[in-house]
């Protein structure tokens, strides 16, 4: 990669996801890598509960169910 291609990406959130150096940092952003990466998959369980502002848990992990 020259240095003006990685100037313009700044950092990689996964190996195959290059990320903005401008970009910000939500709250949903793993749920936002996770669904690009299973786009088929159902986001279940807690996380589920925590994109529609249900309950006060705050899960550290993504729970999908794969079809």
């Amino acid at each position: 990669m020259t240095s003006s291609t990685s100037a313009l990406i700044g950092s990689r959130v996964a190996s195959d996801r290059p990320s903005l150096p401008a970009a910000d940092i939500s709250e949903d952003r793993s749920l936002a890598e996770v669904s690009a990466r299973v786009p088929k998959g159902v986001v279940c369980l807690l996380s589920a509960l925590r994109v529609h502002e249900i309950g006060t848990q705050a899960p550290f992990e993504v729970w999908i169910a794969i079809p």
